[in-house]
């Protein structure tokens, strides 16, 4: 019997006790004494110049090349240094999965093992510096600091861990991890008749800040406007994580709780960071690692990074698969790095046309749409789409007369069956999957790469 069978047999008080220990284990990885040197260094790069921050980066690069160099995967698939580190070619995650040990280099280090989740089915296990955590850590707490969020502070956690057993019947459907401060809520019990379970543990506590998957605090969002559910502490901050924000989402979460959700960008592999600054403008963490964006179609480009904070496991020009919109937009702030306009999402969050037009970014159709708690684009065979509804009480025909339209004036080249449920499924770690298509990707036209 693994781990979270025995912990799902136990009393609530020894899964406390359990989650007590837990979280005491995770601070002392996460929040060490050189946690807060790091997180000391990244505020020192806060307001850095352009010139000081590319100056930084690419000293990291150069490093990071030279350690790279001398690793067996690397020495076998081309010689990685500074200087021809643009020549290297984009590596991509099957790749990288059947070369896990050859890339692998823990001589020297402290590590500890880390994974991706794998919400397209291609989940990747790998080990990192135990230094390079407490980096992403400092960096992902420099942002959260940036807009008032006090190191230690309390906060609601709203995502993917298994911390009520699912064949629990009976509230609360939330544990108490005091190490971390994390008041954390279970993804997997939230629903109609649990929600109020839900809004009474955060009236018992009174986090200011919740944090978490923006599909999650969007269906809480949902039930809370719903059933005129009563909120009593003064939410001052939501962050969001993990999934792309959709528009509908930050919608009906400022509906509810009366602020917007802040965005950050990041992935367990490291390999690029993305932080919203106070004045809503989405930077990327040049300090962090070494980011390119390859040209697709108009302003969208894909994501390639370098981990160059992770010597343990060397990712080279990885391809994430994520896509962002770029205009060149500028921000006021005197934060330094490139600006983004929109994350939106990963390569395979596309329908295809009729005629084999790929289509992305269909959130924005949901936009408007008030009176839907959830929806999801299935697709499995080109030209025709299923789109799952999960409706609100004041769902009417205007609402699928609305809907019907929208979709047409974006998709006027494919066939639409709307189906009404009452609850989509979500991924084993329990992220929403916008659109889930069955078929192979068309590639992108690859016009270059974007960096600075």
């Amino acid at each position: 019997m693994n781990l979270e069978k025995i912990y799902s047999h136990l009393p609530l008080s020894l899964q406390n006790l359990g989650l007590r220990i837990k979280s005491s284990r995770i601070n002392k990885i996460r929040y060490s004494p050189e946690f807060h040197s790091l997180l000391d260094e990244y505020n020192s790069m806060s307001f850095f110049s352009e010139k000081e921050i590319r100056e930084y980066r690419d000293k990291r690069l150069e490093e990071f090349c030279r350690i790279a160099g001398n690793n067996s995967f690397y020495k076998n698939s081309g010689i990685c240094s500074f200087s021809n580190f643009h020549n290297q070619k984009i590596l991509e995650k099957p790749v990288v999965k059947e070369n896990v040990r050859n890339i692998l280099n823990e001589n020297g280090y402290d590590t500890i093992d880390a994974h991706t989740s794998g919400t397209t089915g291609s989940g990747l296990v790998f080990k990192t510096s135990l230094k390079a955590l407490q980096e992403q850590f400092a960096v992902w707490w420099r942002y959260r600091m940036w807009h008032g969020i006090s190191f230690g502070l309390l906060c609601g956690y709203f995502g993917g861990r298994r911390i009520v057993p699912i064949s629990q019947k009976k509230p609360p459907f939330y544990r108490m991890a005091p190490s971390i401060n994390e008041l954390m809520f279970s993804g997997y019990h939230l629903n109609e008749e649990t929600a109020k379970d839900y809004v009474d543990g955060l009236n018992k506590y009174r986090p200011a800040w919740l944090h978490g998957y923006p599909s999650m605090i969007a269906l809480l969002a949902s039930y809370i406007i719903d059933q005129n559910l009563k909120l009593e502490p003064d939410v001052k901050w939501i962050t969001i994580g993990t999934e792309n924000l959709m528009p509908h989402q930050s919608n009906v979460i400022q509906k509810a709780f009366g602020l917007k959700p802040i965005q950050h960008y990041g992935q367990s592999e490291a390999v690029a960071n993305i932080s919203e600054c106070p004045e809503g403008s989405l930077h990327v963490d040049e300090d962090f690692s070494y980011v390119e964006f390859e040209k697709l179609e108009g302003t969208q480009y894909k994501i390639i990074g370098t981990n160059f904070t992770n010597p343990v496991f060397p990712l080279v020009r990885y391809d994430t698969g994520d896509i962002v919109t770029i205009t060149g937009k500028s921000c006021g702030c005197s934060r330094p790095g490139r600006v983004i306009d929109e994350i939106d999402g990963r390569s395979e969050d596309y329908i295809i046309l009729k005629n084999g037009t790929r289509v992305g970014r269909l959130d924005h159709i949901f936009k408007d749409m008030v009176n839907i708690r959830e929806a999801q684009i299935v697709q499995k065979e080109k030209g025709k789409i299923e789109v799952r509804v999960v409706k609100l009480k004041n769902y009417g025909s205007r609402d699928e007369g609305l809907l019907l339209k929208d979709l047409k004036s974006y998709l006027n080249d494919i066939e639409v069956e709307i189906v009404y449920t009452d609850r989509i499924e979500k991924t084993e770690n329990n992220k929403l999957r916008f659109v889930v298509s069955d078929l192979t990707p068309v590639p992108f036209s690859n016009a270059g790469v974007l960096r600075t």
